[in-house]
């Protein structure tokens, strides 16, 4: 054994005997190899992903790709350019063979820091780039080395050494699938029914990882406003971004981000990856991600109130200028299928499928009230703040995307119609015209080339002020 290890420093791990223009050769080969892996891997695999996803039907040939592709490369290159410099005559040592392998990964690691594609957990890509050195300096060792004495024979599969390497590097990469998957779906507590059979496989080996959603309450729950406590499907959303950002870019990695930000490569950083002019903490992050998040749900509550989803008989969206209502199974069935749409707003894309992290989470936080759901959310926020104002102190809802009615609203007997183009000043000077002649106001209509219509309820037309041109009368 002692001879093997110092035959192994002597051949394999002697950095001395490497010279300068080795280094920029072997840094050129990994340069050359980011390309020509992340090019050929399509054409190599179906559904390869260099960010991969390790439980779909192609996981094992991927990680086996990522894992032998560098090596394969590494010394076809190295054969090329040993035989270049032959045949132009220039004499040039390789030592250190397997390098441009290890080369090829830190570029890697590099690049998905930079791109934020770290799409995996840490420790999981440093399985795949071990392995895939390891092969390579076993390789260099075990047949290159070996080429000048054996020739063809130092490849021979009779090889009982090389036939064990081979098993291990099969086991090894059923491992990194295997630990790969566990991690990402370690929020998951009930099996979903639209999940892969490879999924199925490894779903039932799942810790429920709610220690992990209370350990994001201690730390951050007293950051959170008043709003997030009140409304559930809100606080949900805050604690599912959490766990894919801190998914994608773990501790570990967020310390080396925030050296990498002081340098001006990364710019995004801490545990909701929000950018500013200086490296965030996890605790700085979380307070820039509060008002966003906060904005997001509005706009996705503006868009369902208008939507056909709400055009529904019962009402499942109401609001005033200080607070909002809605239906929870409504809005959660809702959010349950297109989450994924909605986390766009923050990542920046929306092909991402994310919704079961929400669902999960979801069923986290209903949990944390015995699973007795509730029928309305109530919360603050002013969701309509212009439109609140046409109707004051009234509870609104939208009958379609260009009205807003009061809830349970008397019939109206007569209204006003504006088919010129108003402006939004205009009608709403005219409405506090009417609210200082004590009208009642069931509904306001605005449309998007100017119509406006006023209903009205109670009074007489006759009693009606001035209310300038454009404006008529209609009985109903």
């Amino acid at each position: 054994m002692n001879k093997f290890i110092a035959a192994l420093f002597e051949n394999e791990l002697d950095f001395s005997l490497i010279s300068a223009p080795c280094v920029l050769f072997y840094l050129l080969i990994a340069l050359m190899m980011v390309f020509l892996i992340r090019v050929l891997g399509p054409h190599s695999i179906s559904n390869y992903r260099l960010e991969s996803n390790y439980d779909d039907s192609t996981g094992a040939s991927n990680v086996a790709y990522r894992i032998m592709a560098p090596v394969v490369w590494c010394y076809f290159f190295l054969f090329v350019g040993a035989a270049t410099f032959s045949v132009l005559g220039v004499e040039f040592s390789f030592d250190v063979r397997w390098m441009p392998t290890a080369l090829y990964w830190l570029e890697i690691f590099f690049l998905k820091i930079a791109t934020r594609s770290f799409g995996v957990p840490l420790w999981a890509f440093a399985l795949e780039a071990i392995a895939s050195v390891l092969v390579a300096i076993y390789f260099d060792w075990a047949v290159i080395a070996q080429l000048p004495e054996s020739g063809p024979l130092a490849v021979d599969q009779s090889n009982i050494g090389f036939q064990v390497v081979l098993a291990l590097f099969f086991a090894l990469v059923e491992i990194v699938m295997a630990a790969a998957i566990r991690r990402k779906y370690r929020i998951g507590y009930v099996i979903p029914f639209n999940i892969s059979y490879n999924q199925m496989r490894y779903y039932k080996l799942l810790v429920p990882a709610e220690k992990r959603l209370y350990e994001y309450k201690r730390r951050f729950g007293g950051q959170l406003p008043k709003r997030f406590s009140e409304d559930i499907l809100l606080r949900a959303i805050f604690y599912s971004i959490m766990c894919i950002e801190d998914e994608n870019r773990p501790h570990s990695v967020r310390i080396l981000e925030n050296f990498l930000a002081r340098m001006g490569v990364a710019k995004s950083t801490g545990i909701m990856q929000q950018k500013a002019s200086h490296p965030l903490t996890d605790e700085e992050s979380v307070e820039l991600a509060i008002p966003y998040i906060e904005n997001m749900w509005d706009r996705y509550l503006r868009k369902f109130a208008k939507s056909i989803e709400e055009n529904h008989p019962k009402v499942r969206f109401a609001f005033t200028s200080t607070g909002y209502c809605y239906d929870y199974s409504a809005v959660a069935s809702a959010l349950s299928s297109n989450f994924s749409l909605l986390y766009g707003d923050y990542c920046g894309t929306r092909s991402l499928q994310a919704n079961y992290v929400f669902n999960e989470v979801r069923r986290f936080e209903e949990r944390e009230n015995y699973n007795f759901i509730q029928r309305k959310v109530f919360s603050t926020g002013s969701v309509f703040p212009e439109e609140s104002n046409y109707i004051p102190n009234s509870i609104l809802c939208w009958a379609d995307s260009n009205t807003i009615q009061v809830v349970s609203p008397a019939s109206p007997t007569f209204q006003i119609v504006n088919h010129e183009n108003g402006t939004s000043d205009e009608l709403l000077a005219v409405i506090n015209l009417l609210r200082a002649r004590e009208f009642l106001i069931t509904s306001v209509s605005f449309g998007p080339v100017g119509f406006q219509r006023i209903q009205i309820a109670g009074g007489k037309a006759d009693n009606l002020p001035s209310l300038g041109d454009g404006w008529s009368i209609e009985c109903l």
